[in-house]
């Protein structure tokens, strides 16, 4: 979540920490993007555990460069010598994790090359033919790149700010898509962000 400044924000760790422990749930690490934050919380596990000088930290999954207050991924899979079969491209693709939808146009290109699969008859061991295994190749071998792939995790909304959502839905095959354009007005200057919000295969 997102506060205007320190006081806010150790408030509201204070709040959540007290609501927490009212049902015997103790929270043991806190991470913010402002050194000044970890040290008023005062709780050294969580100064040790999330250093400001440590640059990435891994919550959910989901990795953040509090420094840059940015979201990043990165995909590490292992490398096979032998041809891709069905068993290990369902192994790959469930290794992509991305809860907040930005990995979506990644992850459902790697299950609707799952379900060419299916369509296609081969059984669980047995290696992909040689086209089937080139497009799985070249797929696998680009997933490097999404440790390029940095996303503000800040939207620019906050309380003077003006926010608009937009959403879109598209149903063409092979998937049903949609996407969200979040606008924000602030002090006469216009800030522009989209993300993509729910895609799905189509059944």
């Amino acid at each position: 979540t997102s506060c205007t400044d320190v006081n806010e924000t150790v408030t509201l760790a204070q709040n959540v920490s007290m609501i927490l422990t009212a049902g015997c749930f103790r929270l043991r690490k806190w991470n913010s993007n402002r050194a000044a934050v970890l040290a008023k919380i005062g709780e050294s596990s969580s100064i040790h555990e999330c250093n400001i000088d440590v640059p990435i930290a891994t919550v959910l999954g989901l990795r953040w460069d509090p420094v840059s207050d940015e979201l990043l991924f990165n995909v590490s899979l292992k490398h096979y010598d032998e041809l891709p079969t069905k068993r290990r491209v369902l192994s790959d693709v469930a290794q992509l994790y991305g809860p907040t939808g930005f990995l979506a146009p990644v992850i459902i290109s790697g299950k609707v090359f799952i379900q060419t699969l299916w369509y296609a008859g081969i059984s669980w061991d047995t290696p992909l033919p040689k086209d089937l295994c080139n497009i799985w190749s070249k797929f696998r071998d680009d997933l490097c790149t999404l440790a390029k792939v940095r996303v503000p995790r800040w939207l620019g909304m906050n309380a003077t700010s003006r926010s608009t959502l937009y959403g879109f839905c598209d149903a063409r095959r092979p998937t049903l898509r949609s996407f969200t354009h979040t606008l924000s007005t602030v002090m006469a200057m216009l800030r522009y962000h989209c993300s993509p919000h729910v895609l799905r295969l189509r059944r």
